[in-house]
């Protein structure tokens, strides 16, 4: 069964970092907030995809697919 994405772990990893990241933007410079929130909610999207139970990019980067040019041992 899934997580809840009211779960401590979303808010701890994703909901609160994003919050900073907005809201220390809004405090230093105003005029980036927008893409502070689109970069948030971007690296938060690949957080929360990356933490499911088979993460796409962590099987692709580990290796487990050879490629074809690799010579057999």
């Amino acid at each position: 069964m899934a997580d809840s994405l009211l779960a401590r772990k979303y808010f701890d990893g994703i909901y609160i970092p994003l919050g900073l990241l907005v809201f220390g933007t809004a405090i230093v410079k105003r005029e980036w907030t927008a893409y502070a929130l689109l970069l948030g909610i971007t690296l938060g999207s690949i957080k929360y995809y990356n933490s499911r139970t088979f993460p796409f990019a962590t099987r692709l980067f580990r290796g487990t697919n050879p490629s074809p040019l690799t010579p057999a041992r």
